[in-house]
């Protein structure tokens, strides 16, 4: 499409703007922005009429013409001149868009082809994705087509692709569609990379595409730790160097069983919110892991600014892009053996953001001491279900996490919190504290 044909559609999105007012200009505000226009005295034309429509002026041809400058009467009235009706806007629109963001397109490939290092390819590449992310439009559903579009889902037993943990509890609780924000928290000690690194084998093994990316563990280390749990190998006999017959044989079935899986491990230190997106689109991943959110970087004033900014960035992507994204996250100590949403480390708008947020620690005894492998996962914040909380227990051996139960015990009885969800509570005979 070449420029002529670009300047004719933004000539009559100009023209229809000034022609009829009054019938087009709050559907195109909503559907139009002034990055859609190549050519420069179209959008500050543009701009001159978006502002007086934001403070409740009249928009004509006269006062956006005031607005705009005497340098740009002309042009307005070419515009109308030309135009013949308002009534094809839209049409204009699209064709003006389409053939924008081509030329965005055709110039940032040609960044790429000028670039002399591999990081201004980079950017180039980014801004490229963030173009096509913008291209997605609103979606505006009424009322009663969204009552029959669910009454139809569920008649037809059109279930969401919710995401699988691998544990029953969770999947039972916690639907997260794609494009969620999800946020596993825990001290250093409570061994939420472990976790972590057990739910992206249980992704990969149902289908998804999932990307791990990591800011303080090496790849070897986690693929230790990934092969014990996917293959039950002996997690010691692997880090000492001395694994037996049965732990081989047992890895060369896992490689037999999961050579089809997609689970990639990226090394992403000193890498932003925008890397990782550009990236994860790349690769077509549907979910990913990162480990952890605290250790992105990003910019702010202040420590909590930045990290608040980084959290609104991984929220936006999530359902920019519809990846799924699962963010580790520190705490911040307090001395109490129950933390909540509100001690996720150095931001509370990770709380804000996030769709659900779980965490997990050290399980104590009836005398308060911490056990050496029970944990406690507890989902802190669920927007589309119940808060829960049960009891896990890691094996050292194979590093993978187990739920514990107790002669049929379900942990979550239903006693009323005074949220009204129902609250878990600890089996009766096992001798530890929820």
């Amino acid at each position: 499409m070449g420029m002529t044909q670009s300047l004719d559609y933004e000539t009559g999105v100009i023209g229809a703007l000034l022609i009829d007012p009054e019938h087009v200009i709050g559907d195109m505000m909503l559907e139009i922005s002034a990055e859609d226009f190549s050519i420069p005295s179209y959008r500050e034309i543009f701009e001159a009429a978006r502002t007086l429509w934001q403070q409740g002026k009249t928009v004509d041809a006269l006062t956006v013409a005031e607005a705009a400058g005497p340098d740009y009467k002309q042009t307005i009235m070419d515009a109308m001149t030309i135009t013949p009706t308002a009534a094809n806007w839209r049409t204009y629109a699209d064709g003006m868009k389409a053939a924008t963001m081509g030329h965005k397109m055709d110039a940032l490939a040609q960044q790429i082809l000028d670039a002399h290092n591999p990081a201004d390819k980079l950017t180039a590449v980014e801004q490229m994705q963030q173009i096509q992310i913008r291209r997605s439009g609103i979606r505006e559903v009424e009322w009663i087509d969204g009552l029959r579009q669910m009454y139809m889902r569920q008649a037809e037993g059109r279930r969401p692709n919710y995401l699988s943990w691998g544990f029953q509890k969770l999947d039972r609780d916690l639907y997260i569609r794609p494009g969620s924000f999800v946020i596993l928290a825990g001290f250093a000690s409570a061994g939420k990379t472990a976790l972590a690194t057990q739910f992206a084998l249980h992704f990969a093994r149902t289908g998804r595409r999932v990307g791990f990316y990591s800011y303080e563990t090496d790849d070897e280390t986690l693929f230790d730790r990934m092969t014990a749990q996917v293959a039950g190998a002996n997690f010691g006999r692997i880090k000492s160097y001395s694994m037996n017959q049965e732990d081989c044989d047992a890895i060369v079935a896992a490689v037999t069983s999961t050579k089809n899986m997609t689970l990639t491990y990226i090394g992403a230190s000193g890498w932003d919110v925008a890397q990782i997106q550009a990236h994860a689109t790349a690769r077509k991943y549907d979910v990913i892991l990162i480990d952890y959110v605290q250790l992105i970087s990003g910019k702010g004033e202040t420590r909590a600014e930045e990290v608040a900014r980084i959290s609104m960035a991984l929220h936006t992507m999530a359902q920019r892009t519809g990846i799924t994204v699962i963010g580790l996250s520190q705490l911040t100590p307090t001395g109490q053996n129950t933390p909540g949403m509100n001690d996720l480390r150095e931001s509370r708008q990770l709380t804000q953001d996030a769709d659900a947020i779980m965490i997990l620690r050290i399980a104590q005894d009836t005398d308060g001491n911490e056990t050496d492998n029970d944990r406690v996962l507890h989902v802190v914040k669920n927007k589309e279900g119940r808060l829960i909380q049960f009891l896990l227990q890691l094996n050292p051996a194979t590093m993978r996490f187990e739920t514990v139960e107790e002669q049929g015990q379900d942990y979550d009885e239903p006693e009323t919190n005074s949220r009204g969800f129902r609250k878990a509570v600890a089996p009766p005979k096992r001798e530890v504290q929820l």
